[in-house]
């Protein structure tokens, strides 16, 4: 059933009812923008309504509370709410000027009290009155996922009100905080993150980040920890869009779902966000050098913190973990200039199907930081180890993982050693002996396992 009939569907389904069609779906109609959530504002009884379109649908059918329910069709989500005063009423408690329109089914008649079809006109963002947010605090972080999902300005006297009541986003749930936050992330986001920041909600989010901005610009970074931090997403976006290579490989690798409704890339801008985390706690100066050493490790640990309290899943904490305690290596391995075969296999050993967005990660830090120390040549570098070890990981022909040569118990029975991390590490030496074509077979496996385990003795 097309749009059309589905609102006639629904009016003559309404008997006694009278009808208004509200929020976001009448903006984004506006917009040319497609929505497949509708919300029914129904003077009468907005419970036997959507039990009754339910039933007559096949929908499912879901109560919200006393006054509220949805159904869920195959191509459209419907909420009926009843209006408990009046159509004015309820637009008044609204969130922003451009979602506090309604249509009258009946008459066809637009009821627009906030001017909202202007700020609609406008591109601007503006609240109803300094209750629309104290009433709902998380319209504080609303209003910047509108800014970012529709291109919007949000206006000054809103500013203001964020400003003002900023902190009382700490009541707000989770969960619900989690929902605006991803949909900042599914977005060109790297303006929004930054505004964030300038309204207080950032730091108020993840405390962790406050004392990024003490650290300033140095040899190779231009711009102090925290627009560093920001600028990294900046970059991450830009070269989603600009890859010279492998482009659409690795965007249909950034769209996989890791868990929650959430994708690889989201989560990457999370570790793009996150990556410098430890180097406050780490930083000290050495020979008039300011130094970080084991900063990746310390940001691992905080940013495991983070995924839990914002109710990460296991896969995605263990992602994000993976990429901030991994986000130097592939510049250790380009300055070094060894990107051999064997490091290239050890990479897609350890970091799994996390490699590529590692390798994005460190690409996006290096163009991040053009302070006076980093020269052209250092980019060219750092963009030319990446792809060399992406053409070598992505080849059709040519598998990084290694076959099954021998089993744990095969090394464990032949040398007579008890389950350990030692068969682990026997196994990682010969999966290495492998790509170096030591071993082909079992008895070459267990002839570089034995010397293996003599080296240990000695």
């Amino acid at each position: 059933m097309n749009l059309p009939k589905l609102i006639l569907f629904i009016q003559a389904q309404s008997k006694k009812a009278t009808l208004f069609i509200v929020g976001g779906f009448l903006r984004d109609r506006l917009l040319n923008r497609e929505s497949k959530d509708i919300d029914f504002a129904v003077l009468g009884d907005s419970i036997a309504l959507a039990k009754r379109v339910a039933d007559r649908l096949k929908g499912a059918y879901v109560g919200l509370d006393e006054t509220t329910a949805r159904v869920v069709l195959p191509q459209f989500q419907l909420d009926f709410a009843k209006i408990t005063e009046s159509i004015e009423k309820d637009l008044q408690r609204r969130d922003f000027t451009i979602n506090a329109i309604a249509l009258n089914l009946s008459n066809l008649e637009i009821i627009d009290l906030f001017s909202g079809l202007d700020d609609i006109k406008n591109r601007t963002i503006k609240v109803i009155s300094e209750d629309s947010i104290t009433d709902d605090p998380l319209r504080l972080l609303r209003a910047v996922r509108l800014s970012c999902v529709l291109g919007f300005k949000i206006e000054p006297k809103t500013t203001a009100l964020i400003k003002k009541h900023f902190s009382l986003l700490m009541d707000v749930a989770p969960e619900r905080v989690n929902y605006e936050l991803f949909e900042i992330l599914k977005v060109s986001s790297a303006q929004h993150l930054k505004l964030l920041s300038d309204l207080g909600l950032l730091s108020l989010l993840f405390p962790e980040m406050k004392s990024l901005p003490e650290i300033g610009p140095d040899g190779y970074h231009h711009l102090n920890l925290l627009d560093h931090s920001i600028e990294t997403v900046r970059q991450l976006e830009i070269l989603v869009e600009e890859m010279p290579i492998f482009r659409d490989k690795i965007k249909e690798y950034l769209a996989q779902g890791l868990a929650a409704g959430h994708s690889r890339l989201q989560i990457l801008k999370l570790a793009c966000l996150f990556h410098d985390l430890g180097k406050p706690e780490t930083m000290k100066i050495e020979e008039d050098k300011v130094r970080f050493i084991g900063h990746e490790m310390v940001g691992m640990g905080l940013v495991s913190k983070i995924g839990t309290r914002i109710r990460l899943s296991g896969k995605e904490i263990a992602s994000l973990k993976r990429l901030v305690a991994n986000h130097m290596r592939i510049g250790t391995l380009i300055q070094g200039r060894i990107i051999t075969r064997k490091a290239i296999f050890r990479l897609v050993r350890d970091l799994e199907d996390d490699l590529i967005a590692v390798l994005l990660l460190s690409l996006a830090d290096r163009l991040s930081a053009v302070g006076q120390a980093t020269t052209e040549e250092d980019i060219k570098q750092h963009r030319e180890g990446l792809r060399l070890i992406l053409t070598e990981y992505l080849k059709p022909d040519q598998s990084l993982k290694p076959p099954k040569i021998v089993t744990g118990d095969e090394i464990m029975e032949r040398f007579g050693l008890e389950s350990s991390p030692l068969i682990g590490e026997i196994l990682s030496v010969i999966s290495e002996g492998w790509v170096d074509e030591k071993v082909k077979g079992k008895e070459d496996a267990f002839i570089l396992a034995e010397g293996f385990l003599k080296s240990i003795k000695n």
